[in-house]
């Protein structure tokens, strides 16, 4: 016969609840007793220094003078600070905060008071050890401002331990209130003291309805005279300013001479031509030997240009409808041309087509027209 197994029930063993201590008190109450003591710890240290404490109060007070000098007489102090933070404190962490901001401030203390004696060990012990390093690299004046900095810092995380924690209170709808979440110690103390508001953005509505253009035509009467056909009068020349200045070139027999012997320079023999000075430039005309190549001549700008003392000048090889070279250099003073002598030109006056127009005058100073018709 088979054997029959046996299965026993495996019952989970549950922790059991761990009933309250008969000496259990509340977290605030215990906070305050912790006030009382460090109290009654500044209260013995100020008896020991009129040697009211007894044995064990003069002992502590050589070693407390051993090691920190005359910052023991502060002690007192900064215990009283210690004892209002278990009395006033909000945070759930703040012993380790309390011991820090005691520890520094004792010894920024320790360490100024040695600054402003150095070597007399008057901070003690730890003064003189954390204010050596400072004054030998930096000197007294450094020493002095680096450890009431670490005086201020003391005292500001007792502030923020003392004060505690802002709430604020915002209202809502109804009868409900929200309390805002407050930021820990340390980010309470580092943190830049901005806050960011938030700005619902403004959606502006635009309309989709497009709103059509309504064109207004307006008629103007003509004057009766033109309708009768009488003949328009241009207004007069005289209205028109003339030609400013009076165009100059310089001695074009010296120029001619130099772009001849430069030109000489490099080996291409050209002989000269005429000479036509217009209203901004002189153009010089010049014929190359035989088997010389434009393209030489034309790579020569910056060299006639140093001859002639004068910039820019433009080559133009070969001439338009000419088998010369023109050299073109500015004038020494240039004339103004207007459109006065233009009109007043015969061969405008004079001209076939209602629809000639002026456009200037060229290198040699005549005047160029062209007929639109």
């Amino acid at each position: 016969m088979a054997k029959k197994k046996k299965f026993k029930n495996n019952k989970k063993s549950w922790p059991k609840e761990k009933k309250p201590s008969i000496f259990a008190l509340p977290e605030e109450t215990r906070k305050r007793i912790w006030g009382v003591v460090v109290f009654i710890l500044a209260i013995i240290i100020t008896l020991s220094f009129f040697d009211l404490a007894g044995v064990a109060g003069s002992a502590s007070m050589r070693a407390l003078t051993f090691l920190i000098g005359k910052a023991v007489f502060i002690i007192p102090l900064i215990l009283v600070l210690g004892g209002l933070v278990f009395f006033n404190v909000k945070y759930k962490k703040f012993f380790g905060p309390t011991i820090l901001a005691i520890f520094i401030l004792i010894a920024g203390i320790a360490g100024l008071i040695e600054s402003l004696r150095p070597e007399t060990k008057q901070g003690g012990w730890l003064g003189y050890i954390l204010s050596w390093p400072f004054l030998g690299l930096f000197g007294g004046l450094v020493a002095k401002i680096v450890f009431g900095g670490v005086i201020v810092i003391g005292g500001l995380i007792f502030w923020y331990l003392i004060r505690g924690p802002r709430v604020k209170e915002i209202p809502r709808t109804g009868e409900t209130l929200e309390i805002e979440k407050e930021p820990s110690l340390i980010k309470k103390i580092f943190l830049p003291k901005f806050k960011v508001k938030e700005v619902e953005p403004k959606i502006k509505e635009t309309s989709t309805k497009l709103e059509e253009p309504i064109l207004e035509l307006r008629t103007k009467e003509v004057p009766a005279k033109l309708l009768a056909g009488e003949q328009y009068k241009t207004p007069p020349l005289e209205l028109l300013e003339t030609d400013k200045g009076k165009a100059a070139a310089g001695d074009i027999v010296t120029n001619s001479a130099i772009i001849k012997k430069t030109l000489e320079n490099f080996g291409l023999p050209v002989e000269m031509s005429e000479i036509n000075t217009g209203p901004t430039v002189t153009q010089y005309t010049l014929k190359p030997a035989e088997g010389i190549k434009l393209s030489k001549i034309t790579t020569l700008s910056n060299n006639l240009s140093l001859a002639l003392a004068s910039h820019p000048i433009r080559i133009e090889a070969p001439i338009p409808g000419k088998s010369l070279v023109g050299i073109e250099v500015p004038n020494k003073i240039r004339c103004q041309i207007r459109l006065r002598g233009l009109i007043a030109n015969p061969q405008f006056q004079t001209a076939a087509s209602n629809l000639t127009i002026v456009l200037g005058k060229d290198v040699s100073g005549f005047s160029c027209y062209a007929d639109l018709a």
